[in-house]
C-alpha cells in the first residue's frame, strides 16, 4: 500500500519545471525532424527536376534541314 502525501509548493514547482523541460525537448526534436525531412524532400525534388532538365537539354535529336528554304523536320 502506498502512502500519498501532498507535495510542497517547491516540489510541485520542480515537477512542473521537469515536465515543461521534457515537453519542450520533445517539441524541439519534432520540429527539427520536420525541418530536416522537408529539406530532404526539397533536395530530392530539386535533384529530380535538375536531372530531367539536363537530360532534355543534352538529349540529341536528329533533324533534317532543307538547304533551300530552311525547313526543319524530324529525321524519323
Amino acid at each position: 500500500m502506498m502512502n500519498w502525501y501532498p507535495l510542497t509548493y517547491q516540489q510541485r514547482a520542480a515537477v512542473r519545471d521537469a515536465q515543461l523541460t521534457a515537453s519542450a525537448h520533445k517539441v524541439g526534436t519534432g520540429a527539427g525532424t520536420v525541418i530536416v525531412g522537408g529539406f530532404s524532400i526539397f533536395v530530392i525534388v530539386a535533384s529530380f527536376v535538375g536531372g530531367l532538365l539536363g537530360w532534355l537539354l543534352i538529349m540529341r535529336k536528329r533533324v533534317l534541314e532543307c538547304t533551300r528554304c530552311g525547313a526543319i523536320v524530324p529525321a524519323s
